[in-house]
């Protein structure tokens, strides 16, 4: 592994720990999207597709709720179904 690489990945690690220490139970959605580099849009689409983490919508309701168990995000970040 290249020494850039090894940086990036080394980098990396130390920001998912960061996130896991701030947030040991579940990640709010603007966490997410500062983690990746996105708006929180983004990240309610992804939760609303059912890729990470809960969505619901109660009826009546016009806003919807998301929750991000931390452990699950972190093992769909690091592929570890």
């Amino acid at each position: 592994m290249t020494p850039m690489i090894s940086s990036f990945m080394k980098a990396d690690d130390e920001k998912i720990e960061k996130l896991i220490e701030e947030y040991p139970l579940s990640i709010p959605t603007k966490a997410i999207a500062e983690f990746l580099g996105i708006d929180v849009t983004s990240v309610q689409s992804i939760l609303e597709n059912g890729v990470v983490g809960l969505s619901w919508k109660k009826e009546a309701k016009t806003r919807r709720g998301f929750y991000v168990p931390t452990a699950h995000f972190l093992r769909w970040y690091m592929r570890m179904n």
